[in-house]
């Protein structure tokens, strides 16, 4: 396909970023819009029950709360309103066809209370190796808003515990939410907020503004 022509032969829109070889466009899914997140919902087109089926969709095109794909890939700005609810997932990101400045994917909590949403994991982190909320490896265009990420203190067994991980991205927003750990320096392990890498980054490249530190 050639770059910069957006429609098929009939008219019909080329896919966002794989679009098909040939004069016409194979339908195929994308994300594009805004989608919740509720336990409490159907899995469906719009709703997902956990962060961990929202995001192998996102990225694989796959879920696992029995719903339908969109993905893989965006094809547009894409946002997700999370329900109040805690959810106990540990999930790790890569990166996701079709993003760019101005298609981004955003997680954010539907009621827009920070204290409503609440993510949290159970760590056996041991030896000095390190575990985390989140893993965001190689992900550009990615945004978090109004929610609390809490690192329980007893889990951790001389390890080392992050509530974000953060390697080769760029865009990245973190903003009006609560970053909470039971203790900065626990009797076994060490707890922090967030990791980033390489050290340093470009200022212009991440935004954290906003946030409690706990």
């Amino acid at each position: 396909p050639v770059s910069g022509i957006t429609d098929d032969i009939r008219g019909a829109q080329r896919h966002g970023f794989s679009p098909t070889v040939g004069a016409y466009e194979i339908s195929r899914n994308c994300f594009s819009g805004t989608y919740t997140i509720d336990p409490n919902k159907a899995a469906s087109v719009t709703n997902y029950k956990d962060f961990h089926s929202a995001i192998a969709d996102l990225d694989s095109g796959k879920r696992y709360d029995g719903g339908p794909a969109n993905g893989k890939g965006i094809c547009g700005p894409v946002v997700f309103e999370v329900a109040n609810g805690t959810y106990n997932e540990k999930n790790t990101i890569t990166a996701i066809p079709g993003s760019s400045l101005t298609n981004t994917v955003t997680f954010t909590s539907a009621s827009g209370d920070s204290s409503k949403v609440i993510l949290e994991a159970s760590f056996n982190s041991t030896g000095g190796n390190w575990d985390q909320i989140f893993l965001i490896n190689n992900v550009s265009n990615l945004k978090f808003y109004s929610m609390t990420f809490f690192v329980p203190s007893s889990t951790n067994n001389q390890g080392v515990d992050y509530i974000f991980t953060i390697i080769d991205y760029g865009n990245l927003t973190i903003s009006n939410c609560i970053l909470k750990t039971s203790s900065l320096y626990p009797v076994s392990g060490i707890q922090y907020r967030v990791y980033t890498w390489p050290q340093p980054y470009p200022d212009s490249s991440r935004i954290f503004s906003n946030n409690v530190f706990v």
